[in-house]
């Protein structure tokens, strides 16, 4: 009786050897042995062993790893703030260098101001 074995590896051990090498397997059930491999443990092995070459078995292969993470886009350079040569609220930009103005002040004082 055949049947589909699953083997653990996912490419034929290249050591491996029992009568034959697993290139000599190809295409040929395995499963049930034959050929000189009559035992379970000899069939056993070269099921485990051959896996691709054998024509009954289906090797059980790890998924391929995740793509790496895209790296982080590089930062642009820092781009000097500069004033408005346009704006003009009471006061120009020049008016209100070294002062504090976040918070506004003399008579500049609303959000809408700010």
């Amino acid at each position: 009786m055949s049947f589909l074995a699953v083997s653990l590896r996912c490419e034929d051990n290249p050591n491996y050897f029992d009568l034959y090498r697993c290139e000599e397997w190809v295409g040929y059930p395995c499963t049930e042995g034959g050929f000189g491999l009559d035992t379970t443990a000899r069939i056993t092995r070269l099921i485990a062993s051959c896996p691709i070459s054998c024509g009954d078995v289906l090797p059980t292969c790890d998924p391929p790893p995740p793509p790496a993470p895209p790296r982080p886009p590089t930062p642009s350079p820092r781009v000097r703030c500069t004033d408005d040569p346009a704006y003009f609220d009471l006061y120009t930009c020049a008016d209100w260098q070294g002062v504090r103005c976040r918070n506004g002040g003399d008579g500049v004082g609303t959000a809408r101001r700010l």
